[in-house]
């Protein structure tokens, strides 16, 4: 009564307390031979709703300032003549502008999330990009980073002139270009 009934409220208690409710207070009768157990559990679970606090917080500055910024550069690549695409290191589409779709007008594999792989010549970009990336690895690349070349829609349709520039190391979406 004094021992296996106060530990069997604090499994229900910190179950509470992990699943759903870290401010959860353990419902213990006086006089159980626990000494100090129950409040070190509390205090540990105060932690946690401090720490959970503290990250959803945060994790909301961060989304509003990362919004901030795409909404930004949205604003910035819409302003540029040239048709622009940003992709990440998998080669989706992360952002284009209105002269890129544009210029693009005849690919339906152009959008948000998909490969622009499907929307230009695979291979001089696939060159352009591994003649890049090898460049930087090798502490070769030009102040730009950049590199010009010439590539084909996907269905060969259009010939254009391009530039392709790696995304700078740290950014956000690392292997981007």
């Amino acid at each position: 009564r004094f021992l296996l009934r106060p530990l069997s409220a604090i499994e229900r208690g910190t179950t509470i307390m992990v699943r759903s409710n870290p401010s959860h207070q353990l419902e213990l009768t006086p006089g159980h031979w626990l000494a100090g157990l129950p409040d070190s559990i509390q205090a540990l679970a105060n932690s946690l709703a401090r720490n959970r606090a503290e990250l959803e917080k945060a994790v909301t500055s961060w989304s509003a300032e990362i919004e901030d910024r795409k909404a930004r550069l949205e604003t910035v690549v819409s302003e540029i003549r040239e048709g622009v695409v940003v992709c990440d290191g998998d080669s989706r589409i992360l952002l284009y502008n209105e002269a890129a779709r544009s210029l693009l007008r005849d690919q339906p594999a152009l959008g948000l999330g998909r490969s622009v792989m499907d929307v230009l010549a695979r291979l001089p970009l696939e060159h352009t990009l591994g003649m890049l990336r090898h460049r930087s690895e090798t502490g070769r690349a030009s102040a730009d980073r950049g590199a010009d070349f010439v590539c084909a829609t996907a269905d060969a349709s259009r010939l254009l002139r391009c530039r392709l520039a790696l995304l700078p190391e740290g950014a956000a979406e690392n292997g981007g270009f």
